[in-house]
């Protein structure tokens, strides 16, 4: 029996091991910014906060609606300009239009865990709900991304059959915070079930 993580991977003995590693690194470098926001308030006061507090928003932005996804310095890179969610949270069907996707979907694999989705090289074709921390598309993921129409300036698809199953349910719920990328190209936003996710 697979383990899975909290995004969908399947995890091997050594990678749960790790995980549990990385993830007490990631408890002890919080605990260390907390003691230091702590120490700021005792010792320099609100001027040292103010700067933390902006490294904090630096890290962590805010999400807009919608953020059309474009790449400014070569215009080889896709433009992405619209996200659509259809269906309902339990069948989504995703319509993503722009510029510059290509004629066909880059070379997939197939989805780990048997799954019946597709998998890409990461930042290639991914979607992922940055509200419950999950993703769909990438290398290792379980879930993957079923691609029905691919071209030039639109990508449809649907996710593989791992997607809102037991143990974890993975799920795009109406409110989700979402990033989509297509070769590189990454935009954001909030699914909205029947409705354009642009502003």
């Amino acid at each position: 029996m697979r383990m899975l993580d909290r995004r969908g991977f399947c995890l091997s003995s050594d990678e749960v091991s790790s995980k549990s590693a990385r993830l007490r690194r990631q408890r002890h470098g919080r605990a260390k910014r907390l003691t230091a926001l702590l120490l700021c308030w005792g010792v320099v006061g609100a001027l040292c906060c103010v700067v933390l507090q902006e490294s904090a928003a630096e890290a962590a932005p805010s999400q807009p609606a919608f953020t059309p996804g474009a790449h400014g310095d070569t215009g080889s890179q896709p433009t992405i300009t619209n996200v659509v969610f259809k269906g309902s949270k339990r069948n989504p069907i995703v319509s993503v239009t722009g510029t510059g996707f290509g004629t066909v979907p880059p070379p997939p694999r197939h989805a780990n865990c048997g799954a019946s989705g597709k998998n890409f090289p990461r930042h290639v074709l991914y979607l992922r709900d940055l509200t419950q921390r999950w993703d769909a598309g990438i290398t290792g993921n379980c879930i993957g991304l079923k691609i029905e129409t691919y071209t030039n300036t639109m990508i449809k698809f649907r996710f593989g059959n791992y997607y809102d199953t037991p143990p974890y349910f993975y799920a795009l719920a109406p409110g989700d915070q979402f990033e989509f990328a297509v070769m590189g190209t990454v935009a954001s936003g909030t699914v909205a079930y029947g409705v354009s996710s642009d502003t």
